[in-house]
């Protein structure tokens, strides 16, 4: 055995102290920072859990594999999930859902990085519920997973329903309103069916009726302006008429102040314009500006256009309608090769 008198003893200099409590003191301040930076993680890991658990949100972490990462609470009603069942492929688990597209469209969103909401029928207690797949992004933004998330819409389903009852009620309401005032004015003007003003007030209110109509097949929410354009134009034969114009949907005010607009000029082109010959036509164009909506109703190959000492009823309401009750404008002007009508409404609030 060696005797250690033989070997010298290395002792440890003053500044091999110094150096040794200076790193000693910067890893005390580093386990101090890091368990700083882990009780901020265990409040904001506790907000999230209270968060989910509170608002009852069914969410599901999966990765790329389609396997669980994390799940809340609400959504073991979905898939009865327990702890042990992270790491296992969602797909394998049996589930309450009428969703057969569920892999699919997992395997979708992380193709395609899109969002897929689909919503589910009622299933056996009269719930509604909606789910939403969302891409799981990393801080690179490369797609990791995806998130399922699912919602209970019961309460908004039940809303929208209702709604339809009582949007049914108020087309039921309107249409049997416009039925007795057009009963009251044959009633009033049943000496006269062949007056002027009884043809023209028939003809306004028959217009609004069609406008009511078309706004009640949309449930009051908005209507094209094809559609109007169609329906108050085609009985003076749709063949006279050209129109072109992307796809514009008109809130339910504007809609009935253009039927009434376009009857207006479909009946004074019948009556004196382009209408009245066989070769004399109307196109109407649209187009989307800035400032909301453009349009142009021009006649051709009719008899020759002279402009009327003063507006008449036709114009005057037009610019109303148009100008007062949508703050649009109105340009009637009376070219030799036919009538130009220019209409500007603005973008639907």
């Amino acid at each position: 055995m060696a005797d250690p008198r033989k070997f010298p003893v290395v002792g440890i200099g003053a500044k091999s102290e110094s150096e040794l409590a200076s790193q000693g003191e910067e890893l005390n301040t580093i386990n101090a920072e890091l368990i700083c930076k882990v009780e901020e993680l265990d409040h904001a890991n506790s907000d999230l859990r209270n968060l989910f658990e509170s608002a009852q949100i069914a969410v599901i972490f999966l990765d790329r594999n389609l396997a669980i990462r994390n799940f809340t609470p609400a959504a073991s009603a979905f898939f009865n999930l327990r702890a042990s069942d992270v790491g296992r492929p969602l797909t394998d688990l049996p589930n309450g859902l009428d969703y057969p597209e569920l892999k699919a469209h997992i395997e979708q969103v992380l193709a395609s990085g899109e969002i897929i909401e689909h919503q589910l029928s009622r299933d056996a207690e009269r719930r509604h519920y909606v789910v939403r797949l969302m891409p799981y992004r990393e801080q690179d933004k490369a797609i990791q997973g995806v998130v399922v998330l699912l919602m209970d819409i019961t309460t908004l389903a039940e809303a929208e329903e209702h709604q339809q009852v009582l949007i049914s009620e108020l087309n039921h309401r309107v249409k049997n309103m416009l039925a007795v005032v057009i009963s009251i004015v044959n009633s009033t003007l049943d000496g006269a069916p062949s007056h002027p003003a009884h043809e023209a007030l028939m003809g306004r209110l028959r217009a609004m009726a069609r406008a009511y109509s078309a706004l009640s097949r949309a449930n009051w929410t908005r209507v094209s302006v094809a559609d109007i354009l169609r329906d108050e134009t085609e009985h003076f034969g749709v063949q006279r008429f050209t129109a072109s114009g992307p796809e514009v949907l008109l809130e339910p005010k504007q809609a009935l102040s253009l039927s009434m607009v376009f009857h207006e000029l479909a009946t004074n082109a019948a009556k004196y314009g382009a209408l009245t010959t066989p070769t004399g036509s109307v196109s109407v164009s649209w187009e989307k500006a800035k400032s909301g909506l453009t349009m142009e109703w021009r006649e051709q190959d009719g008899p020759a256009v002279v402009k009327p000492a003063s507006n008449g009823f036709g114009i005057t309401l037009m610019e109303g309608e148009i100008g007062y009750r949508n703050g649009g404008t109105v340009d009637t002007l009376f070219e030799p090769d036919g009538l130009l009508v220019r209409i500007t409404l603005p973008e639907p609030r």
